[in-house]
């Protein structure tokens, strides 16, 4: 999913100040990655987290049933306020191979283009051997953070 208007894409609401919100990507085999890079845009309008969760970064875990999941690493987001995310934000992690992948936030956010990659490093945007698994949300399959499909 690649979209040059940050007006467009997945946004990521935070149902209570108490439980975060999710991206939750099934693949149809299990998928290794080592990398990821995205770019999102703050939701200035959503509801704040709470204090204790104000600083806690974004971050990615995996599962191998969709029901017990596991964390890889965090990703720094920055901080762009109100303006536009001008580059991705990326993570490079150990080679991790799952079926279900979920991006975690306490802060609404708007993901406006999602890759991962099995290549150790951050390969650029667009390279060979990238997944958009964001096709996926596209085509409407998607789990809310209360675990629901829609």
């Amino acid at each position: 999913m690649i979209y040059a208007d940050p007006r467009i894409g997945v946004e990521l609401l935070p149902p209570t100040q108490d439980q975060p919100a999710f991206l939750q990507l099934e693949f149809s085999e299990p998928f290794e990655a080592r990398s990821l890079a995205a770019y999102c845009v703050p939701l200035p309008d959503a509801s704040r987290p709470s204090p204790e969760h104000a600083g806690t970064p974004i971050w990615l875990e995996v599962s191998d049933d969709g029901v017990q999941f596991r964390k890889v690493c965090d990703v720094d987001w920055g901080d762009s306020g109100e303006e536009s995310v001008e580059f991705p934000a990326t993570a490079s992690f150990p080679a991790v191979r799952a079926k279900f992948y979920r991006i975690l936030t306490w802060h609404a956010r708007r993901i406006t283009d999602f890759r991962m990659s099995g290549a150790a490093a951050h390969p650029p945007l667009g390279a060979q051997g990238q997944l958009h698994p964001l096709d996926w949300v596209r085509r409407g399959n998607r789990r809310s953070a209360s675990g629901v499909d829609h």
